[in-house]
């Protein structure tokens, strides 16, 4: 027995010091993104996020040892918004906001190689374009004609709301974000990704994206 748990501690070595070499050797990544995601306009239930990314590497290695790198990422986000519209001088009625929310964004990524045993660390800044798509649930929400959508638009901004129907608009703004893999195969990591999202037009469409990662390198 003792002498099978010592091939077992020593192959368990011998895979994790190729797995810490193999990472030098597979710099691209595609990755998978999946979980939490709070969204614009004050969306504050129903908050979920997924999507995916390509890094390209910009600079395999740096005189530390790191690694620069360019990233494509993509998302979807899901929020939702409960609050009451007022539809006239006594009626008041409760609604709630579904918020969509695509990114598309072009980041840079500094990853710091090897910062503990298969594990690498990384920080990430860019740019983005965003766009929200934001409909609505409730007692409405079986007939929205043009006269109901007004109605709603005309009761939101009565009770001090500027949310907007259909396709709101497109806007820009800025991503940053650092995150951790752990190589479990020479070409497969997991690992947990955190991204802060700055609109340019509003402040208050700023969001946060807290996602669990698994990604491929080649």
């Amino acid at each position: 027995m003792k002498r099978v748990i010592s091939w077992v501690f020593v192959f368990a070595i011998i895979a994790f010091t190729c797995i810490g070499y193999a990472q030098a050797e597979k710099p691209f990544e595609f990755a998978l993104y999946g979980g939490y995601a709070t969204g614009p306009y004050d969306a504050d239930g129903g908050n979920y996020g997924f999507g995916f990314g390509l890094d390209v590497p910009i600079i395999k290695e740096d005189p530390y040892g790191n690694m620069l790198s360019g990233e494509i990422f993509i998302s979807w986000n899901h929020g939702e918004r409960g609050f009451v519209a007022e539809l006239g001088e006594e009626e008041e009625t409760p609604l709630t906001a579904i918020v969509q929310t695509t990114t598309v964004n072009a980041d840079l990524k500094y990853t710091l190689k090897n910062l503990l045993p298969n594990m690498n660390l990384y920080g990430l800044a860019g740019v983005g374009v965003y766009i929200y798509e934001v409909d609505y649930e409730g007692v409405l929400a079986e007939d929205m004609g043009a006269v109901y959508k007004g109605q709603i638009l005309s009761g939101l901004y009565a009770a001090g709301e500027e949310m907007p129907f259909g396709w709101a608009h497109t806007d820009f703004g800025f991503q940053v974000g650092t995150g951790l893999d752990y190589y479990i195969l020479p070409f497969l990591s997991v690992g947990i990704d955190y991204r802060y999202n700055i609109v340019t037009r509003q402040s208050e469409n700023n969001f946060h994206q807290l996602f669990s990662k698994l990604a491929l390198h080649f």
